[in-house]
C-alpha cells in the first residue's frame, strides 16, 4: 500500500511538472503599459522566453500568426544561448496561406551542449522582430501562437523532452487616424467639453514616458482633418490640438481658436477616464486660512478671448507650498474655464485661462491668483516670475503680454514708505488715480478713490504685521506693488 501510495504522489508531481512548463513573449520595444499594442510604421520587438523550466538545452516550436498582410518578419537574434560557442538557430522563413493570411515559422534553438551540462534556467533563447506596414487598419488584431512547442531539459538526473504550454498573445494595431485640432474629445464639435479632455491627459507627452506619443507631420490650427499615429493611449491623441506630440495648456489655446466649429459627421463622444490621471480642467485649489493668494494682473485691449502662460516656482518652493491656480476677478462674474498643468515638486505651473461664450471678452485686472501656503511662519517677499505669458484675440492671432508681478519694481516714479501706522505711496511720475489694498490672503482691505495727486496716504492702525498688496492705477498703467509691515 505504501508503494502505492509513493508511487501515486511521484507520477502526480512528475504530472504538475511537465503541465508547468510554457513558452511566452516578453515585448522588448515597449513597457507593460503598451505591450499588447503594435503601431503601423514601427518595429516591434519580442524575447521568446522558456518559463519554469530548469537545465534547459534546446528548444522547437512553431510560431503562427494571423494578418500577415499588415506585419513582416523581419529578423532574430540568438538569446542566453550565445553564451556558448557551438550555439545555433535553425529558422525556416515564414510560409502560409495566401487566403487565410497566415503563416508559420518553424524554429529550432540550440545550445550546443549535452543535457546536464548547463545551467540555462528559464532561458531566453530567441529574440524576434516585426515590422507593422504603413497600411495596416487600425484596431486589427494579430494573434500569435505555438501550435507546436518542445524543451529538451535534464530532469531527476535523466535527459527529457519536455512539452511546452503556451497562450495565444493578441497584439492591437494601432495605426493612423483624423484629428481635427480642438476636438479634444473627439466627438465631432469643438466646445468647452473639450477643455475637460485636455485637463484629463495634461501631460502626456511632456514628461509622461510611460506610453507613447506622437507629433502630428506639418501639424497645423486650421480647422481640417490631419493625420495622425494614434497614440499608445489612444483617446489623448484628440486631446494635442496643436499636434506637437504632447498635450499642455497651449492646446486649451486651440480649443478657443476653433470654438464652435463641428464636423460633417459627428463621432461617439469618448469617455474613457484615466484614473491615475488628476483632472486639471477648472481645478480647485485647496483652500486654507494660511494660504496667500498673489494676483496676477496685466491690461488688455477688448478683443482677449484667451491667456496661458507659465509660472517659475523655483526660488518660491523653498519657502511655500503651492495650492494651485484660481480664476481672478476679471473672469469671476462670467462662465469661465480655467487649466493648470503642475505636478508634485514640479519647478513650474501652466494655465489657461478663457470664456466659456465666443461673446465674452477677457477684462484688464486680475487674470487668475496664485495660491501658496507658507511652510513656515515667515514675512518674507515671495519672488514671483511668470514667462511666457500669451493671449489669443479675437481673429486668432497670438500676442505676448506685458505684466507687472511683485517683484517688478523697477519704475523708480513709485515709493512706498510705511511709518508710525500710515502708509504713503508716491508716484512722481503720472500721478495716481486710485490706490486698492489686498491682504495676502486677496481680500481688498482698504481702497482711495479720486486720488489725483501725486501722494496717497493710508492709516494701517488695524493692519497686522505681514505682506500686503497695493494696485495702483495711474493715467499710464496699473502698479502692484508689495507692502511689508512689521509690528
Amino acid at each position: 500500500m505504501k508503494k502505492t501510495t509513493f508511487l501515486l504522489v511521484f507520477s502526480l508531481l512528475s504530472l504538475n511538472f511537465a503541465l508547468s512548463q510554457s513558452i511566452k513573449f516578453v515585448r522588448t520595444d515597449v513597457d507593460s503599459v503598451s505591450s499588447k499594442i503594435i503601431t503601423a510604421t514601427f518595429v516591434f520587438g519580442v524575447d521568446v522566453v522558456i518559463d519554469s523550466l530548469q537545465n534547459c538545452t534546446n528548444v522547437s516550436f512553431q510560431l503562427k500568426y494571423d494578418n500577415s498582410q499588415y506585419i513582416k518578419f523581419s529578423g532574430y537574434r540568438i538569446g542566453d544561448f550565445k553564451k556558448v560557442s557551438s550555439s545555433n538557430v535553425y529558422l525556416n522563413p515564414p510560409t502560409g496561406d495566401t487566403p487565410t493570411n497566415e503563416q508559420v515559422i518553424n524554429i529550432s534553438v540550440f545550445s550546443g551542449l549535452a543535457p546536464g551540462e548547463n545551467e540555462f534556467d528559464s532561458p531566453n533563447v530567441l529574440h524576434l522582430e516585426f515590422v507593422v506596414l504603413q497600411s495596416a487598419p487600425i484596431d486589427q488584431n494579430v494573434t500569435f501562437s505555438f501550435p507546436k512547442a518542445e524543451a529538451t531539459a535534464f530532469v531527476d538526473s535523466v535527459a527529457r523532452n519536455i512539452k511546452l504550454k503556451a497562450k495565444n498573445i493578441v497584439y492591437k494595431i494601432h495605426s493612423f487616424v483624423d484629428v481635427w485640432p480642438g476636438d479634444a474629445n473627439n466627438d465631432g464639435l469643438v466646445n468647452t467639453d473639450d477643455y475637460s479632455s485636455v485637463g484629463l491627459y495634461m501631460r502626456q507627452g511632456a514628461d509622461n514616458r510611460n506610453t507613447r506619443t506622437f507629433k502630428r507631420p506639418n501639424a497645423s490650427t486650421m480647422w481640417t482633418s490631419q493625420r495622425c499615429i494614434l497614440w499608445d493611449d489612444a483617446p489623448a491623441t484628440y486631446a494635442d490640438a496643436d499636434g506637437d506630440g504632447a498635450v499642455t495648456v497651449v492646446d486649451g489655446l486651440i480649443v478657443k481658436l476653433n470654438d464652435g466649429l463641428t464636423k460633417s459627421v459627428a463621432n461617439t463622444k469618448n469617455n474613457s477616464v484615466q484614473s491615475s490621471q488628476k483632472d486639471y480642467y477648472n481645478y480647485i485649489p485647496e483652500i486654507s486660512s494660511t494660504n496667500i493668494r498673489i494676483p496676477i494682473n496685466t491690461n488688455l485691449t477688448n478683443d482677449i478671448v484667451a491667456i496661458t502662460g507659465i509660472l517659475n516656482l523655483d526660488n518660491l518652493l523653498k519657502d511655500y507650498e503651492f495650492k494651485g491656480i484660481e480664476k481672478g476677478e476679471s473672469l469671476k462674474n462670467i462662465p469661465s474655464s480655467i487649466l493648470i498643468s503642475y505636478k508634485t515638486n514640479d519647478t513650474k505651473c501652466e494655465f489657461f485661462v478663457t470664456p466659456n461664450s465666443n461673446l465674452d471678452r477677457i477684462k484688464s485686472g486680475t487674470i487668475a491668483n496664485l495660491i501658496l501656503s507658507p511652510k513656515a511662519n515667515n514675512t518674507e517677499k515671495p519672488v514671483l516670475e511668470l514667462s511666457n505669458l500669451q493671449a489669443m484675440k479675437t481673429n486668432g492671432s497670438l500676442t505676448y503680454l506685458n505684466l507687472t508681478n511683485i517683484e517688478d519694481e523697477t519704475n523708480n516714479n513709485y515709493s512706498i514708505k510705511y511709518d508710525n501706522d500710515q502708509i504713503k505711496i508716491s508716484n512722481l511720475g503720472s500721478g495716481i488715480n486710485s490706490i486698492k489694498i489686498f491682504s495676502y490672503q486677496g481680500s481688498m482691505i482698504s481702497q482711495l478713490n479720486d486720488i489725483n495727486s501725486n501722494i496717497a496716504t493710508f492709516d494701517c492702525n488695524s493692519y497686522i504685521s505681514g505682506i500686503y498688496f497695493a494696485i495702483i492705477n495711474s493715467r499710464n498703467e496699473n502698479k502692484i506693488l508689495p507692502i511689508l509691515i512689521k509690528k
